[in-house]
């Protein structure tokens, strides 16, 4: 009777200790899921950062244009009002100015195409 009851506990032994081991590949596979989905978040949210700091740039750069373009227009209207008045001494220096201000605004679209 003994050594029935010292079978069925080592075969009890053998079911928990193979129930564990389960359990403990269970655990272990999804900790290695857990492990690739933080990569794959860290990776998605470094793109994102990626992403934010383009358009950073870009909106200062539509904001920087945006002033030129007011800039610009301002000194349009300013050379009409001068010809309108027959300043045309003043027209001229408001329009050598635009051009120097263009000028300049083309150089430097030049430099940033050829970074």
């Amino acid at each position: 009777m003994q050594n029935k009851h010292k079978r069925k506990t080592k075969n009890d032994l053998q079911t928990k200790s193979k129930r564990l081991k389960e359990e403990m590949k269970e655990t272990s596979m999804e900790q290695k899921n857990i492990k690739d989905g933080q990569l794959q978040v860290r990776e998605k949210l470094r793109a994102i950062e990626m992403e934010y700091k383009l358009l950073q740039e870009e909106t200062m750069l539509v904001i920087q244009r945006s002033a030129l373009t007011q800039l610009r227009l301002a000194l349009m209207l300013n050379i009409v009002k001068a010809r309108d008045e027959g300043d045309f001494s003043k027209a001229a220096q408001i329009t050598q100015l635009l051009r120097e201000i263009i000028a300049r605004d083309n150089m430097q679209q030049q430099k940033c195409r050829n970074e």
